[in-house]
């Protein structure tokens, strides 16, 4: 094995005043040594897909989305966080409730660390399982006391790899270009310090001569982590993923999802009965270069559910609804419109069925890093046995771990 100590060439004229070219000559010549050990591990770290999320709006969690307490009662397409969880409430003339849901993503959650570049090698089915989300949430149902208790699991996925932040080719360009800055800044910090303490052997040096300059940084490397460097290359990094969300908002979603839960009609932790399952769709599509504005369209089918309805009358319903809506989103607001058609059929009721429309409307903001609020609420119309309107709020806190250190 060759010395640790570095050889440079310098082909340079005698004289001092040329000795910036000769050194950016010498550093043009000289390549990035081959990665140290303990430079491999900073880069995995520096390129973790896992470690790579961003701070999109993201969807209510499937959990609440079964039970109800959900406004437009779908999946808003959104980036789907790796751990995040929600509160959230629907109150008026409607399936009222109060839940909380805790949302994890199952693929990441004591998977061994993989790159972005090795991420994106990953198969179709590999990369839908890694945005898929797993939910589990209670909440108090009813529509005038919340007498009631429903305890539900939900799951939702993002189907298309346009919403994948993580599969953006352009993210893991800037990702490697990045790493490969910090390196090279790296070497030309301690090949700037080697030539300072060399300076006079340079100086003298006639062309073709060859100076031996030791270079005590490669002897002893220092860790990614350990140099001084490493906020400002974090701080690029961050940069990439601010890319990837002004991409996000300019690409196409489809998500899709399901849930079950059991419901107790006593208020308590007993006696509970299977309450139905559900499935839902939906579709956002940008009608803007940027993404600030789109249209959406979403399906949900409902099989076996208890439905409460005003003067605390209450029914087991097959339904389903259709509707389209209207956004305009940026990385820290989200506010949209829609309208839905909505069909019931009930099992041993006073009416086989019920048809109406829903006026909905909300509006999420980010308050900082990881925490978004959302109100909501809108009018129903058509309805035999639920009219007026409703009010909703949400809380969701997301759980961010943007640096791979």
């Amino acid at each position: 094995m060759r010395s640790l100590a570095k050889h440079i060439i310098v082909w340079c004229a005698a004289t001092a005043m040329l000795l910036p070219g000769v050194v950016a000559h010498a550093d043009e010549e000289a390549a990035l040594p081959p990665e140290t050990a303990a430079q491999a591990e900073d880069r995995k770290r520096f390129q973790s897909a896992d470690s790579f999320d961003i701070d999109l709006f993201a969807p209510v969690a499937p959990a609440l989305i079964s039970l109800g307490v959900s406004p437009r009662n779908v999946s808003d397409p959104g980036a789907i966080q790796d751990f995040d969880y929600d509160i959230a409430s629907v109150g008026g003339n409607l399936s009222s409730g109060i839940g909380a849901a805790i949302s994890i993503n199952p693929y990441w959650v004591g998977a061994q660390p993989i790159t972005l570049n090795e991420y994106q090698q990953q198969s179709w089915p590999k990369r839908v399982w890694a945005r898929t989300q797993l939910s589990f949430g209670a909440a108090r149902a009813g529509t005038e006391n919340l007498d009631a208790i429903v305890i539900g699991v939900g799951v939702q996925t993002q189907l298309l790899d346009a919403q994948d932040h993580r599969f953006d080719k352009e993210s893991y360009a800037c990702i490697d270009r990045i790493w490969n800055q910090y390196r090279r800044a790296d070497r030309e910090r301690q090949l700037q310090d080697a030539i300072g303490d060399n300076y006079d052997d340079l100086a003298t040096a006639e062309d073709g001569d060859t100076v031996e300059i030791d270079i005590p940084g490669f002897d002893t490397p220092q860790t990614a982590a350990e140099d001084a460097n490493l906020e400002t290359f974090l701080a690029h990094r961050r940069s990439c993923r601010d890319g990837a969300i002004s991409r996000l908002l300019a690409n196409p979603s489809w998500k899709f999802g399901g849930g079950t839960g059991i419901r107790s009609e006593e208020g308590s932790l007993g006696n509970f009965d299977y309450n139905g399952g559900s499935l839902w769709t939906s579709y956002r599509q940008p009608i803007d270069d940027r993404g600030r504005f789109a249209v959406f369209g979403f399906l949900r089918g409902d099989k076996d559910v208890v439905v409460d309805m005003e003067n605390d009358l209450q029914a087991e319903a097959d339904a389903y609804l259709a509707g389209i809506g209207l956004a305009h989103q940026r990385t820290w607001l989200r506010i949209d419109a829609s309208v839905s058609f909505n069909h019931r059929e009930f099992e041993d009721f006073i009416a086989s069925n019920d048809d109406f429309l829903t006026y909905a409307g909300t509006v999420d903001v980010r308050l900082r890093e990881g925490i978004w609020v959302g109100l909501g609420g809108g009018a129903f119309s058509g309805s035999r046995f639920t009219d007026g309107g409703f009010y909703s709020a949400r809380l969701r806190v997301a759980y961010e771990n943007f640096s791979p250190f």
